[in-house]
């Protein structure tokens, strides 16, 4: 099957055929679930005589009366969701209450607010005996206001045996304190449903089924186990695809566009942008499972390696189990996390400005280099014990730099600035590495950092470049595809293609592949002779695309945005049966057709198969080729005779081409009203003028108002123009580390209307400008019960408790205000803080507990306001503010985040179990709050 665009008659056929496939798979798949039903572990009739809510977890306890391995394959659970959404935790425990399988999901994926069954697919977990589900949310009362949670449905009709329990202070993998029974004696409305593995075998009189377990070997002739395939960023492989390819499966995981698929053995993963990470079989498409993070995946991509997979999201770096998609460990960086590379069991990755090294298997820190790196969405480079990443700009005038770093130590071993803004992933080949900027690929010798060459294009280099036997290949925003000598920087060919490329290439064996956009919902893959760049093949596909091409298992994969559709990786396969592809050739560097390329935009043979349905004769272009030649040959000497006579000085010029692009600048600033100004320049370097040029600006909604309209218009541009649209963002919440960007739209020379999107802008601690505001102990306990929170905490080295609490001090001075002293308890101190962020009217409440712990001294924090949405923003800078004042003082070494189950679960007990004291003669004792009997100090001022 394959994407193309088409025509109605076409449509109409291909909508015909696509529901007759569709009845026969419908046809069989109810044909195969006839033959292999699956059975259910009930302890319920159906219907709830109660429903409830907890905060701490659910627990049935389910027995077999047999004694052989089987399968569970789903989880139902009956039961209605409340308030706005959050997480939910799935675990199976074993017969010791050992977790064997951990699943983390959004409440809105499986329960809806009527009350109905959830069914939660289960993938691969084989079970010989009884064994545990626990089933834990983010729940609170539901009489409350502002409150979220889930409420699982109680039967008391059939005998409980002690099945139902509360596990108490539940949130996370397997850990509880203890299992109370159920409040009213009645079971949860949890079941279990198992299947066979293999064929069907031989039942008890429960009609329970063994799995059979599928010991059929692994498959693949080669990996490609992260982005651009190896440490180095190549982007080739050995393994061959030989075009014409057909489309053979696509995913529903939902995807990104811009993440790029990873696969090792027979799995694909990959990952959307709302935080899922999935393994798909490589040869079908069929997900094997998925782990929801919870959190956005703005930058990052899959990197595998000695069976965990490794990505990074909006906060923390994660590590999961590639085998059955289980948590490992997750490494906390308060900061969008890129793409990382593993070598020789250290994981390399960037955080803002910030480089990170961690053991690959215990998530530990090895080393950090701080406020020199930037670009983190590009991640490093690692070859021969040497780290290369782009370097950290300082301001919009200042240009990027490349760095090298010592790979065991962290120490900088050169740098070097670009002339312009880095845009792609470092590659590093034979001595030398390669990086894209706005207006030239750059290429320096790793031994020194010296420029050894640099390339000129005509727009920007976000396609990282890939390198196979001594040309290296990469694509421009110029909408060329470029193939340019490795040791001299010299071009060998072009193609100019359907759009823009922000797609990285891949090479096989001696096919370039690479994906450009088309419009906003069509990209096109293409694939090239790597030697002459002769096109071989192209398919237009029904979806945008940045992501880069994988080549594994005698296939290409290619990630893609969902576009409406429930897709998320499309995979190619070679055929014999696709339909003969009229090849193209490329422009060849020969002095004759570049000049004629710059004057003219393309060459003869790309023009006439971008446009196959006009027809002229070659004759007749020639003449016209010719003539056109003279009268500029004319209209140039009558130019610079004028020029001569009046006296005018000779400038050298670029000779006027139509391969440029829009370019596009940002940058931003804060108002003394605290506003935030955002200016997009765009100049237009085409080579023409283009007309009805329109910026639209694209932000966080719930974290800024707009005070003008998204769009706005910069009417007609001449080459060489500059508009600029300017607009004025209002902070609605605390601001850390958010991002911007905008699309600009434009009618090029022809009429045709292109598309160029942004680099998307890191809006760096634009922070809430809060004041610290008074208030009382009753009134600090009533807020926290009514308002949202968020917990955070981090072990230090080398600190002492009083040292910590002085820092939060300093650190909150100027922003919060301490309610009165800090309090001692269980050999730690608690302090109170309270602030108003001026710009949106909100209000932030901070409890900090500084305790030690194992010779550590750990921070516990818990943050509370009335606007979800700064909450993050404001604990983020709060966290960081004090990390870097920590970090500062001689001795004292950040050990590393704690768990966030870890957090929650001290700051409850901790806090908890003090108490307030006399405050103007009343006692203040508030049940079930966060603070409740937490002592804030005797204040006979009523404080």
């Amino acid at each position: 099957m394959k994407m193309v665009r088409y025509n109605d008659c076409n449509c109409i056929f291909r909508i015909a055929v696509g529901t007759i496939v569709l009845i026969l798979v419908l046809f069989i798949e109810g044909t195969v679930t006839a033959v292999a039903a699956d059975t259910e572990i009930v302890y319920d009739d159906g219907d709830a005589e109660n429903f409830l809510s907890t905060g701490d977890g659910y627990v049935i306890k389910m027995s077999s009366p047999f004694y052989k391995p089987f399968t569970i394959t789903t989880v139902k659970i009956f039961g209605y969701r409340y308030g706005d959404d959050s997480w939910i935790n799935l675990d199976i425990w074993d017969q010791d209450k050992n977790t064997i399988y951990h699943y983390t999901a959004m409440q809105s994926d499986y329960f809806t607010f009527d009350k109905s069954w959830a069914n939660i697919n289960v993938e691969n977990v084989v079970v010989d005996g009884d064994f545990y589900v626990f089933f834990s949310t983010d729940s609170h009362n539901p009489n409350d206001l502002n409150t979220t949670g889930v409420e699982v449905g109680e039967d008391y009709s059939l005998p409980s045996e002690d099945r139902s329990y509360i596990a108490d202070f539940s949130n996370s993998v397997g850990f509880y304190n203890s299992l109370e029974p159920s409040i009213h004696g009645g079971n949860w409305m949890i079941r279990a449903a198992v299947h066979e593995g293999g064929s069907i075998v031989e039942t008890d009189d429960n009609n329970i089924i063994v799995k059979n377990d599928d010991t059929s070997e692994l498959y693949g002739v080669s990996d490609w186990p992260m982005f651009q395939h190896d440490a180095a960023h190549t982007g080739a492989t050995d393994d061959v695809v030989l075009p014409p390819l057909e489309m053979v499966w696509v995913s529903d995981t939902g995807g990104s566009g811009s993440g790029s698929p990873s696969i090792v053995a027979d799995t694909v993963f990959t990952h959307d942008s709302h935080g899922g990470v999935y393994a798909v079989d490589a040869k079908t498409g069929v997900t094997k499972w998925k782990y929801a993070t919870g959190e956005i995946i703005y930058d990052s991509s899959p990197t595998v390696s000695e069976n965990t997979v490794y990505i990074g999201t909006e906060e923390h770096l994660y590590a999961i189990d590639a085998t059955n998609g289980y948590f490992k460990w997750k490494y906390k960086t308060g900061h969008n996390v890129g793409m990382a590379t593993v070598v020789d069991g250290n994981v390399y990755f960037g955080a803002r400005s910030d480089l990170y090294s961690i053991d690959a298997t215990t998530g530990k820190d090895q080393w950090k280099l701080e406020g020199k790196v930037g670009g983190n969405e590009f991640g490093p480079a690692v070859v021969g014990g040497v780290v290369y990443m782009i370097g950290f700009m300082r301001s919009e005038t200042i240009s990027d730099t490349i760095i090298a770093i010592n790979a065991a130590t962290g120490a900088e071993i050169w740098s070097c600035d670009l002339e312009d803004e880095a845009s792609s992933t470092p590659t590093v080949v034979d001595g030398i590495v390669y990086i894209g900027g706005n207006d030239y690929l750059y290429a320096f010798d790793t031994s020194n950092g010296k420029e050894k060459w640099k390339y000129q294009v005509g727009g920007v280099i976000e396609s990282s470049p890939a390198v196979s036997r001594g040309t290296i290949y990469f694509g421009s925003e110029d909408h060329f595809v470029y193939a340019v000598d490795t040791a001299t920087g010299k071009e060998k060919w072009r193609f100019k293609t359907d759009g823009s490329i922000q797609s990285s290439p891949a090479v096989s064996e001696n096919v370039l592949y690479v994906c450009s956009g088309v419009s906003i919902d069509e990209s096109a893959i293409y694939a090239f002779d790597t030697a002459t760049g002769t096109l071989k093949w192209k398919q237009i596909i029904n979806f945008q695309t940045h992501s880069a091409p994988a080549i594994a298992n005698g296939m290409l994969y290619i990630g893609v945005d969902p576009n409406g559709y429930n897709a998320g990786v499309l995979a190619f396969a070679h055929s014999d049966t696709a339909p003969a592809f009229e090849e193209v050739a490329a422009i060849v560097s020969q002095s004759s057709t570049s000049i004629i390329d710059s004057i003219l935009g393309e060459t003869e043979s790309q023009e006439s198969s971008l446009t196959s349905d006009q027809t002229s004769t070659s004759l007749k272009n020639s003449m016209n080729w010719i003539f056109l030649l003279a009268v500029l040959v004319v209209v140039g000497a009558v130019l610079f005779i004028a020029l001569k006579r009046k006296g005018v000085k000779e400038v050298a010029t670029a000779p006027i081409t139509s391969s440029g692009s829009v370019d596009i600048k940002r940058g931003y600033e804060i108002l003394p009203n605290r506003d935030l100004r955002v200016g997009i320049r765009v100049t237009n370097n085409t080579g023409y003028s283009v007309m009805n040029a329109e910026s639209i600006l694209e932000y966080p909604e719930s974290l800024f108002s707009i005070k003008d309209n998204i769009l706005h218009n910069l009417g007609n541009i001449d080459n060489g123009g500059t508009r600029t649209a300017t607009y004025i963002l209002k902070p609605m919440a605390c601001i850390h580390q958010e991002k911007i960007s905008a699309l600009i739209t434009y009618r090029d020379h022809l009429g045709n209307k292109q598309t160029t999107r942004m680099r998307p802008k890191e809006l760096h601690c634009v922070f809430p400008f809060l004041k610290g505001i008074d208030t009382t102990p009753d009134e600090y306990i009533r807020f926290t019960e009514s308002g949202y929170h968020r917990e955070d905490g981090i072990s230090f080295d080398g600190v002492s408790i009083d040292d910590m609490i002085r820092i939060i001090d300093t650190t909150c001075a100027q922003r919060l205000k301490q309610i009165g002293e800090a309090t001692t308890v269980d050999g730690g101190k608690i302090i109170y803080l309270a602030g108003e962020s001026l710009g949106e009217k909100a209000t932030y409440l901070l409890t900090a507990l500084v305790q030690e712990y194992h010779g550590l001294t750990q921070i516990i924090l818990r943050a509370h306001s009335d606007n979800k949405p700064g909450l993050v923003g404001f604990l983020s800078e709060i966290t960081d503010s004090i990390r870097h004042l920590t970090t500062s003082i001689q001795s004292a070494k950040e050990i590393g985040v704690i768990e966030k189950t870890r957090v929650i679960n001290i700051i409850d007990s901790v806090v908890q179990r003090t108490y307030f004291g006399d405050v103007g003669g009343a006692d203040v004792n508030i049940k079930d709050s966060v603070v409740t009997r937490s002592k804030i100090g005797d204040d006979k001022s009523g404080l």
